[in-house]
């Protein structure tokens, strides 16, 4: 019975010892896009939407992303910047 022991503990110690990666998604909308124009499919963002991709900014401060991904369209690639 104390061998067995010892082999769990020994086990349990040997999986710890492997540092695990962490991997974080951060998932960001767009920021407030221009509605102004309902033919215009790929609009900026609008100054409020400016404004507040500038607060995401200073959210994501002290993080440090291996990347960023957007889709291809302005307000999306905006926010992200």
């Amino acid at each position: 019975m104390k061998k067995l022991v010892v082999v769990f503990v020994l086990l349990f110690c040997s999986f710890n010892s492997y540092a695990q990666e962490v991997t974080t998604y951060y998932l960001v909308r767009h920021a407030e896009k221009d509605r102004s124009d309902k033919t215009n499919s790929n609009p900026e963002l609008t100054d409020l939407g400016h404004q507040r991709a500038l607060r995401w900014s200073s959210v994501f401060d002290n993080v440090t992303f291996d990347a960023v991904y957007s889709t291809n369209y302005l307000r999306t690639i905006a926010t992200a910047k």
